[in-house]
C-alpha cells in the first residue's frame, strides 16, 4: 500500500474532526450548555410575565460544597502522588521522581488553579480535560564583559548560547620600551669599551610591548546576546467545548481521534514556528461552526460575534485544531498515532504539521462513571431536575404569598368607582353604590405544603450527592444531636464525596503524573537544579525508570481528621511501648517513628513535617557528606538480650557488694558495741570492788578507835 498523500490525509483528518464535532456538539454539548446555565442561575425560558421568576441554585450550591473537600484532599500536603520503586535500585530514583514531578506541578505550573478548573469542569460538565505538553521557549538577555583575556574571550564565544554584538580589543600595557631580561639597564653598568646602545625610537613608532620585551597581551571588552532555550512541562485545564473525541469511545486508548480545537491568530501560529505561507492560506474564522456551549460560556461577557475580519491580517482570528489521530499514513496496513495540526475549519484547512508521537497529552476526570463509556455523568446531571422542581415550587410559593398579601377583589360592575379602588392608600375611600359591591377573594396559604415539598427535595438532593446540611454546618435543630449520631450521618454522606475523590485520584491525577514523568525523561536534555526543602537539589530524569508504579497520596482514609489523628496517636503510643520493651524483632526504627510524625502533621492541617522533625535518612546523609561518623545501627535482638543479661549481672553484683558492705558495717558496729559493753562492765566491777573494800575497812577502823580511847 502506497504512502498517503497530503490531500487524502487532509480529507481523513477533516472527516474525523467533523464526526467528533457532531458527537460532542450534539446531546453532550446541549447537556453541558444546560448545566452551565443552571450553575449560573439563568432563567429557564418558561417564565410568565407578572409572576415570580426566581431560580433555585442547587447545582451551584452542590458543586461549590463538594469542591472544598476535594481540593483539601489533594492539596493538603506538598506531595500529591508518590512513585513506587520497581526494585531496590529504584529507591533513590523514585524519591527524586516524586519530589521533581510534584515540584513541577506546584512550581512550574499553578497546580491549585489547574486542579480547581479541572475538577469543576468535571463536576459541572461531565468531563474535565487537562492537557500536558512540553514547551520550549527562548529567553534573550544582553551581557557586558570587560577586560577579558584571549583565553577568556575564546571560552565565552565557545558557548553556543552566546552571540557577540559589540567588541573592542586593546593591549594590556601602556606603550613603552623595556630591555630584554639580562641586558644592562643603563650605560653605568656596561663596559666603558662597549659599543653605545642603539638610539631609542620615538614612542609612536614602538609596538605594544610586554614586561618581558615581547608583544603585550590583548584584552577584550565585549557585549553579547545570550539566548537560552528553556524547556518546561506545561499543564492546563482546557475548556470542555474545545475538546473533541471520536464517537463511541470507551476509554482513552480506544479513541481514533482526540483533538484540541480553539481560536487563535495568524500571528500566534507564526510565532509557534509554522510556515507563513501555510498560515496565510488558512481560511478565516467562521463563527457558524462555533458551538452553543461556547456562546453560553461567554453570554454574560457579551462576546462579539466576530467574522474574522480585521484590518491587521496578522491579528485575524483562525481555527487551530491540534489532532491526535490513529491513521495509516505510511501505508503499512497498521495505524500509528500521529499529531496533525489543522489550520482552519473543514476541508478547506491546511495541515501545519504531521509527526509520529507515542502518547496523547489529554487526561480526564469524570465524577460519576458509566461503565464502558468515557463520558459519564456530572454532579450537575444529578441535581438539575431538582433545581427545576424547586424553582417551580418556590415560584408558586412566592406567587401565593403575593396573592395573600395583595388579594384579588371582586366587584359588581357599575356599582364601584374603579379609580378609587385602584388608588390604594391608607385610610382611602372607595365610593360604591351598595355596600356589598366589593368583596376580597381569599387565597388559601400554601406555605405548609410548599415547605414540606422543599424539605423533601433537599433530602433527595442530599441522598444523590452526599452534600448534607451536617457537613455544611447548617443543621442546628436536628433530632439526632449526639456526637456519634451526627458523625455517622456525616461519614455516610462523605462516602459519596470520597468516592468521587478516589475516582479522580485513580483515573486522572495518577495518569497525569505518570505522563509527566515520561515527558521530562524524554525531553529534558540536561540537569536542572531546584530548591527543595531548603536545599538546592540537582534533577536529571534522563536515566530514570519511567515504568515505576504511581500511588496517590491523598487523604482518603476512613473517618475525619480528628479520628485519623486519634488513630495515629495510638500508633505512636504502641511504637513507644515497643521501644521501651527492648524493640523485639527490630519492629520500630527511627524512620518508622518519623513516618508517624509526618502523618500526624499532615492530618493536623499543616503542609510539611520539615519545620518540626528531621528525616533520619536525610540527617544520616548529611553526616556522611560532612565526614561525621554515622550513628551506629540499631542493635539486633540478640545484642539487646545479651546487653540485658550483662546489665542484670552487673546489677546483681553491685547489689551483692552493697549487701556485703552493709553486713560488714553491721559486724563492725556490733564489735564496737561489745567493746563498749566490756569497758562498761570493767568500770562497774571496779566501782563495786572499791565500795566493797571500803565497807570491809570500816569495822577495823572502828575497833582501832575503841582501843585508843
Amino acid at each position: 500500500m502506497a504512502k498517503m498523500d497530503q490531500a487524502t490525509l487532509k480529507a481523513v483528518v477533516a472527516g474525523e474532526v467533523r464526526r467528533a464535532i457532531g458527537y460532542m456538539g450534539g446531546t453532550i454539548s446541549t447537556d453541558r450548555q444546560k448545566a452551565l446555565d443552571y450553575y449560573l442561575g439563568r432563567p429557564f425560558g418558561n417564565e410568565v410575565e407578572g409572576r415570580s421568576s426566581v431560580v433555585s441554585t442547587d447545582v451551584c450550591d452542590v458543586i461549590e460544597s463538594i469542591l472544598p473537600s476535594l481540593l483539601k484532599i489533594f492539596t493538603s500536603g506538598d506531595t500529591v502522588v508518590r512513585f513506587e520503586p520497581q526494585g531496590p535500585e529504584d529507591e533513590k530514583v523514585a524519591q527524586q521522581a516524586t519530589d521533581y514531578c510534584n515540584w513541577i506541578f506546584n512550581r512550574d505550573n499553578d497546580g491549585f488553579t489547574i486542579l480547581y478548573d479541572w475538577m469543576k469542569d468535571s463536576l459541572m460538565q461531565k468531563l474535565g480535560v487537562a492537557k500536558l505538553w512540553w514547551e520550549e521557549r527562548e529567553e534573550e538577555s544582553e551581557e557586558v564583559y570587560e577586560g577579558l583575556t584571549d583565553d577568556e574571550f575564546a571560552q565565552l564565544l565557545a558557548d553556543e548560547e552566546v552571540e557577540p554584538i559589540e567588541h573592542t580589543e586593546y593591549p594590556a600595557t601602556a606603550l613603552g620600551y623595556e630591555p630584554e631580561p639580562g641586558m644592562p639597564a643603563n650605560d653605568t653598568q656596561a663596559n666603558d669599551n662597549a659599543a653605545p646602545p642603539p638610539a631609542m625610537p620615538a614612542p609612536d613608532q614602538l609596538p605594544p610591548m610586554g614586561h618581558n620585551g615581547g608583544p603585550a597581551p590583548m584584552l577584550h571588552d565585549v557585549k553579547v546576546k545570550r539566548t537560552k532555550v528553556i524547556g518546561r512541562a506545561r499543564l492546563a485545564a482546557i475548556p470542555p467545548e474545545e475538546f473533541l473525541i471520536s464517537p463511541g469511545t470507551r476509554d482513552p486508548d480506544s479513541a481514533i481521534l482526540m483533538a484540541h480545537r480553539r481560536r487563535t491568530t495568524r500571528s500566534a501560529l507564526i510565532e509557534e514556528g509554522y510556515d507563513k505561507k501555510l498560515v496565510d492560506a488558512i481560511p478565516a474564522y467562521d463563527p457558524n461552526v462555533e458551538t452553543g456551549e461556547a456562546a453560553a460560556r461567554w453570554a454574560d461577557q457579551e462576546l462579539a460575534d466576530s467574522t474574522g475580519d480585521n484590518l491587521d491580517p496578522a491579528a485575524e482570528i483562525v481555527w487551530r485544531t491540534e489532532c491526535y489521530i490513529k491513521v495509516d499514513y505510511d501505508g503499512d496496513g497498521k495505524t500509528e498515532l500521529r499529531k496533525i495540526t489543522l489550520g482552519g475549519a473543514g476541508d478547506g484547512g491546511e495541515i501545519l504539521d504531521n509527526e509520529v508521537i507515542d502518547a496523547r497529552p489529554f487526561y480526564f476526570l469524570c465524577p460519576v462513571r458509566t461503565p464502558h463509556v468515557l463520558i459519564g455523568r456530572s454532579v450537575a446531571d444529578l441535581v438539575m431536575d431538582l433545581q427545576l422542581i424547586k424553582s417551580t415550587v418556590q415560584r408558586g410559593l412566592l406567587d401565593n404569598m403575593y396573592l395573600i398579601n395583595s388579594p384579588q377583589t371582586a366587584i359588581v360592575d357599575g356599582q364601584v368607582n374603579l379609580d378609587d379602588l385602584l388608588t390604594r392608600r391608607p385610610g382611602g375611600v372607595v365610593r360604591t353604590k351598595q355596600l356589598d359591591a366589593i368583596k376580597q377573594l381569599v387565597t388559601p396559604s400554601m406555605m405548609g405544603p410548599a415547605l414540606q415539598s422543599l424539605e423533601y427535595l433537599d433530602a433527595v438532593r442530599e441522598t444523590r450527592t452526599g452534600v448534607t446540611r451536617y457537613n455544611q454546618g447548617l443543621e442546628a435543630d436536628s433530632l439526632n444531636k449526639t456526637a456519634s449520631g451526627v458523625n455517622q450521618i456525616m461519614n455516610a454522606a462523605q462516602q459519596r464525596i470520597e468516592l468521587i475523590a478516589r475516582i479522580f485520584a485513580e483515573t486522572g491525577v495518577k495518569e497525569l503524573f505518570r505522563g509527566m514523568l515520561r515527558l521530562v525523561a524524554k525531553h529534558q536534555q540536561k540537569e536542572r537544579v531546584i530548591r527543595l526543602r531548603q536545599e538546592w537539589v540537582p534533577m536529571d530524569p534522563r536515566e530514570w525508570n519511567t515504568s515505576m508504579d504511581v500511588t496517590t497520596n491523598v487523604g482518603l482514609g476512613t473517618g475525619n481528621k480528628d479520628q485519623m489523628l486519634g488513630h495515629l496517636m495510638n500508633i505512636l503510643g504502641l511504637q513507644e511501648k515497643t521501644v521501651q520493651a527492648g524493640n523485639p524483632g527490630g519492629m520500630v526504627d527511627p524512620k518508622k517513628v518519623y513516618n508517624t510524625f509526618e502523618k500526624i502533621v499532615e492530618n493536623s492541617g499543616l503542609k510539611s513535617v520539615d519545620p518540626f522533625f528531621n528525616d533520619p535518612d536525610k540527617v544520616q546523609k548529611q553526616q556522611q557528606q560532612s565526614g561525621q561518623p554515622a550513628p551506629p545501627p540499631p542493635p539486633s535482638p540478640e545484642q539487646i538480650q545479651s546487653q540485658a543479661a550483662q546489665m542484670k549481672a552487673a546489677n546483681d553484683q553491685r547489689a551483692a557488694e552493697r549487701q556485703a558492705q552493709v553486713d560488714e558495717a553491721k559486724a563492725a558496729a556490733a564489735m564496737r558495741q561489745l567493746e563498749r559493753d566490756e569497758q562498761l562492765a570493767t568500770v562497774e566491777f571496779q566501782v563495786k570492788m572499791t565500795k566493797l573494800m571500803r565497807e570491809m575497812a570500816a569495822p577495823a577502823n572502828a575497833d582501832s578507835a575503841q582501843v585508843t580511847a
